[in-house]
């Protein structure tokens, strides 16, 4: 019997500058993904790691004990048209994206998530 596929996908501090961390992403159903974990790590190993380059697909939730951002505890995330993961809590609707400095824009849920590194 095997357990759950869980990825791992980098995101990036919204708050403190360069601040990398990744997000522990457990398949809960087929094509449902819940984050359940959020780690610091320096962005060369996230990148050697290949957390960078992850591709899911479905619905995506919190677990009720995912502990956010570990730079400034930030629960939810937003992702830029550049492919990458920002922390954000909520408000304000709009932020400048943490990797690119563009601003994203809060929208509906995802149904896709493709993480990427350097293009």
């Amino acid at each position: 019997m095997s357990g759950p596929e869980v990825v791992v996908v980098v995101a990036r501090c919204s708050r403190l500058e360069g601040s990398t961390f990744g997000i522990r992403m457990q398949q809960v159903t087929p094509g449902s993904w819940t984050a359940t974990w959020a780690f610091s790590t320096p962005e060369g190993v996230a990148s050697r790691e290949g957390y960078d380059k992850t591709v899911l697909r479905g619905a995506f939730g919190f677990d009720e004990r995912y502990p956010g951002c570990p730079g400034c505890e930030q629960s939810g995330l937003l992702l830029c048209g550049c492919g990458k993961l920002g922390c954000w809590g909520g408000s304000p609707k709009e932020q400048e994206c943490p990797w690119c400095g563009e601003p994203i824009s809060a929208g509906g849920p995802l149904s896709r998530l493709e993480v990427q590194g350097d293009r």
